[in-house]
């Protein structure tokens, strides 16, 4: 069973952070060579699959859509007044979609 766990931590690690050959050759260094070209010939054909099951576990768990957002960027010209200026330098607003209901976020 662990090796079944490390596998597919292994995989989602690949995939997930999109890392070259060379490092997923690196990561496999203490595992035989034919065992290496193995685990490495899955991952190339199978990528797209994982990528897609990895897009859909993370879809399950937060089912919002981003359709929009708008950014502004305010530039304080005197950095000793910026800890008297009591107002956010960066607004991100952020349309969402959650099951068809609309959501507008502000972070500030």
């Amino acid at each position: 069973m662990e090796v079944l766990d490390e596998t597919a931590s292994y995989f989602r690690k690949m995939v997930g952070k999109d890392l070259s050959e060379e490092e997923a050759v690196r990561l496999l260094a203490e595992l035989n060579p034919d065992t290496q070209r193995a685990a490495l010939t899955c991952l190339k054909a199978r990528k797209p699959d994982i990528r897609q099951a990895l897009v859909g576990n993370t879809n399950a768990i937060c089912s919002s859509q981003l359709l929009n957002f708008d950014w502004q960027l305010k530039l304080a010209l005197s950095s000793d007044k910026l800890s008297m200026l009591q107002m956010p330098l960066l607004n991100l607003d952020l349309d969402l979609s959650k099951d068809g209901d609309l959501k507008f976020t502000s972070i500030c």
